[in-house]
């Protein structure tokens, strides 16, 4: 091809948006075999009822982020100042997403906040890792029991799997 036909070609190739972000929430959220686990974040979001406290753990890129950013837009984490725990106040989600990372402040001023939460029951409070509460051996052992006290669900394997299937499929149809 002579280079004038290139720069002629390029410039009438349009950009297509193909891949645009959705926000997270939980209606956009493939639940494959965790259906018990949307369920009972859907009812942490619709209100104060039980359970208030719900501890999210799997592997990385499971949909943990997702799920914690649906219900708050911004879930607090290693990046957040410990002041930032003390924001939950009545009839609120708080989401802290990887519990394993965060430092020794972080973690007395999540544990600050659990204790708020036991005495204000609109302080709901959902929390993620990748490994179970028991198996988080680097966080304050009063932490640990914190995280553990509510609802622990693991993410499925089988759902991360099923994700990098659709995924897969997904960027096979856009090549060809």
């Amino acid at each position: 091809l002579q280079p004038s036909l290139i720069v002629l070609l390029a410039m009438r190739q349009l950009a297509l948006d193909l891949i645009a972000r959705a926000e997270p929430s939980l209606d956009n959220f493939v639940e494959g075999p965790n259906r018990e686990l949307l369920s009972v974040l859907r009812a942490v979001a619709a209100g104060p009822h039980l359970p208030p406290r719900v501890h999210l753990w799997g592997e990385p890129g499971c949909g943990k982020t997702h799920l914690l950013r649906a219900l708050a837009t911004k879930p607090l984490g290693p990046a957040s100042a410990p002041q930032e725990f003390a924001s939950g106040t009545g009839d609120t989600v708080v989401a802290v997403d990887n519990c394993e990372l965060l430092d020794d402040t972080q973690q007395i001023a999540l544990f600050a906040l659990f204790n708020r939460a036991a005495a204000d029951p609109t302080i709901r409070i959902v929390t993620a890792s990748r490994q179970a509460p028991l198996g988080l051996t680097d966080l304050r052992p009063e932490l640990r029991t914190r995280l553990g006290s509510g609802l622990v669900i693991a993410r499925s394997e089988e759902h991360t799997s099923e994700l990098q299937s659709r995924f897969g499929i997904l960027v096979c149809r856009l090549l060809l």
